[in-house]
């Protein structure tokens, strides 16, 4: 099984995926992108392992910067494959990990709770050829319950447990742990592809605490060669975001 890495750096409030994969065959060639027809081919059964990390950096006086990383790792599998040729993915969480500049992980902390808690979680999804996700599953986590015990043993007040439950929840609600473990797949054009070829993808997103649509303009820039398997170049542009992506394709 595969593991890919997917960077995500949060800056200034700019979102810049560096790399997205999807299960793939390697090919003998980088091939022409000359109305190339592009579509997933799902395969039962496949799976591949992601990491997602998330880099936030805010400025401080002078030159000096303080970062938190948030990482994501799950084991993603095709579930099913129906007769249109979409698919059921499920996503298992494997680990989550918070951690800050400077600052040592604490044992049996706010930082093991959260991983204890993601770990092993389920979130499923049905995805088209096209790369439109048509339906999730998964339930909400009480964030509450889950720190009731350490809020207790701390001596922890109401108030700053409130504070400290809704941190989490923008981090790891149902919502953002879904569009992190659905990063791998992006719509696709209906017609075929060539080298500047463009078109928009529409999506609501959860991005910390924010729900809303966005309107994504990608552009094929052609194939490239990555790990010894055959990428399609993209660049991407919103409002708030700007960035490319490799896209690994069958």
């Amino acid at each position: 099984m595969r593991t890919q890495t997917l960077f995500i750096v949060l800056l200034s409030s700019a979102l810049t995926p560096v790399l997205w994969s999807c299960p793939s065959k390697r090919g003998p060639q980088v091939p022409t992108l000359d109305h190339v027809d592009l579509s997933y081919k799902f395969e039962k059964g496949a799976e591949l392992r992601y990491r997602a990390k998330y880099i936030f950096e805010s400025p401080l006086d002078g030159a000096a910067s303080s970062s938190r990383n948030l990482s994501l790792s799950w084991a993603q599998t095709v579930a099913g494959v129906h007769q249109d040729g979409s698919a059921k993915i499920e996503s298992r969480i494997e680990d989550a990990l918070i951690e800050t500049e400077g600052a040592e992980a604490e044992p049996g902390g706010i930082g093991s709770i959260i991983r204890n808690t993601l770990a092993g979680r389920v979130y499923a999804f049905q995805v088209t050829p096209k790369g439109r996700v048509t339906e999730t599953t998964g339930s909400e986590i009480d964030w509450s319950e889950a720190f009731q015990d350490y809020f207790e043993k701390e001596k922890i007040d109401e108030t700053l447990g409130d504070f400290i439950v809704e941190r989490i929840e923008l981090y790891f609600s149902r919502d953002q742990v879904l569009a992190t473990l659905m990063l791998p797949f992006r719509q696709l054009p209906a017609g075929p592809v060539s080298s500047s070829t463009r078109w928009e993808e529409k999506r609501s997103v959860a991005v910390f605490g924010i729900d809303a649509e966005t309107s994504v303009t990608m552009q094929a820039g052609g194939f490239e060669e990555i790990m010894d398997r055959t990428a399609l170049a993209i660049d991407m542009k919103t409002d708030w975001l700007s960035g490319g992506a490799a896209m690994v394709l069958p």
